[in-house]
């Protein structure tokens, strides 16, 4: 590792790197290690770098940390689209249901010779059909946009 005053800015970038590999325990202990020296010492010449180092190790905890509430929101979501897709599909079938009695009512109409009740009830299927494509295809499309974001 370069030295901390040499001016290039590499000691820093490498700490940083280095606290990647650094467990959440050791992290803790270095920030509260370097206040503690400080605290002890304010004027010491190393207390620029004891501030950096626990600033670096303040900054890698608060990554992991939301790196965790990131991964967990993910996973909230995915949760929540099963759900979602499960009331689409019971919607759908509620709607296929419908169209089934609606074209049902539409033959016994057709039966009895009332074909303006049959326009008006296969005018009511197709409203329905096209709900449910369109339904369909946002649910395609959100879920499309979900599974690239992840």
């Amino acid at each position: 590792m370069s030295d901390y005053n040499d001016n290039t800015g590499q000691w820093h970038s490498a700490y940083m790197a280095k606290t990647k590999g650094m467990t959440d325990e050791e992290l803790r202990y270095v920030i509260e290690d370097c206040h503690n020296a400080m605290h002890a010492m304010p004027s010491n010449p190393k207390c620029g770098q004891y501030a950096d180092e626990a600033h670096y190790c303040a900054m890698e905890l608060r990554r992991r940390t939301m790196e965790l509430r990131h991964a967990k929101q993910k996973r909230h979501e995915r949760i929540h689209h099963k759900f979602e897709v499960s009331a689409i599909h019971a919607k759908y079938r509620r709607v296929l249901n419908d169209i089934h009695e609606e074209a049902k009512l539409s033959l016994t109409a057709l039966v009895k010779d009332k074909p303006h009740v049959v326009e008006d009830k296969l005018d009511r299927i197709a409203g329905m059909t096209e709900q449910l494509i369109s339904d369909s295809l946002v649910a395609d499309t959100k879920r499309k946009m979900e599974d690239s974001n992840a």
